[in-house]
C-alpha cells in the first residue's frame, strides 16, 4: 500500500516525467518501486539511488540541520538527481525523512519531494503534524535500543517506554 501511494504522488507531482527514488540498496534490488510507479507513470524516466549512509548518518544522531557530513551526503547522493533533471523525488525509507531538511537544501525549490510515510497517513486520514491520540509500542527484544531510536523517528507525547512481549505467543 505505501509504495502504491508514493508511487500514485510521485506519478501525480511530476511535470516533466523524470522521477528519482532514493533508497536502501534492498529496497532498490527488489524492483518494487519501480513496478510501483511505472504502473502508475509508465513513460517516466526513473533514477534509482541507493543511499545507505543517510541510513547511518540517522541512526547515529547525524540529523541536526546543518550537520556537514549529513549535507556532504546529501550532495554526494543527490548530484545524479540533477544530473538526470528529475522535479520528482520519492524518500522510499523510513529513515530520511529524519534528514528531509537537509535533503531538501540539496535538492533545491525546485524539486518535489515524496516522504511516503506521509502519502500513507493520507491515506489513512491523518494529518500530519497533528497528534495522534493512543499509541503503544511493542517489541520483542530489549526495549532500550527501540526507546532511543523511536525518539528520533517518533517525537512526541509517546508512552515513555515500550512493553517487551514473547512473540511466540502469537
Amino acid at each position: 500500500v505505501v509504495l502504491c501511494l508514493a508511487a500514485a504522488a510521485a506519478a501525480a507531482a511530476t511535470k516533466n516525467g523524470r522521477i528519482a527514488v532514493l533508497a536502501t540498496d534492498a529496497t532498490l534490488r527488489s524492483g518494487i518501486y519501480e513496478r510501483s510507479l511505472r504502473a502508475f507513470a509508465p513513460s517516466a524516466a526513473l533514477t534509482e539511488i541507493a543511499c545507505p549512509l543517510f541510513v547511518t548518518l540517522v541512526e547515529y544522531g547525524f540529523t541536526e540541520p546543518g550537520d556537514p557530513v549529513t549535507a556532504a551526503a546529501c550532495e554526494h547522493y543527490l548530484a545524479p538527481v540533477h544530473a538526470a533533471g528529475c522535479d520528482t523525488v520519492v524518500m522510499a525509507c523510513t529513515h530520511f525523512p529524519v534528514i528531509e531538511p537537509a535533503i531538501r537544501r540539496a535538492l533545491g525549490p525546485d524539486v518535489t519531494l515524496i516522504d511516503s510515510g506521509v502519502e500513507l497517513a493520507r491515506a489513512m486520514g491523518c494529518q500530519p503534524g497533528k497528534e495522534i491520540p493512543k499509541a503503544e509500542f511493542f517489541v520483542s527484544g530489549d526495549p532500550a535500543p527501540f526507546d532511543a531510536q523511536r525518539r528520533v523517528f517518533l517525537p512526541g507525547p509517546w508512552p515513555e517506554r515500550a512493553e517487551k512481549i514473547d512473540i511466540t505467543a502469537y
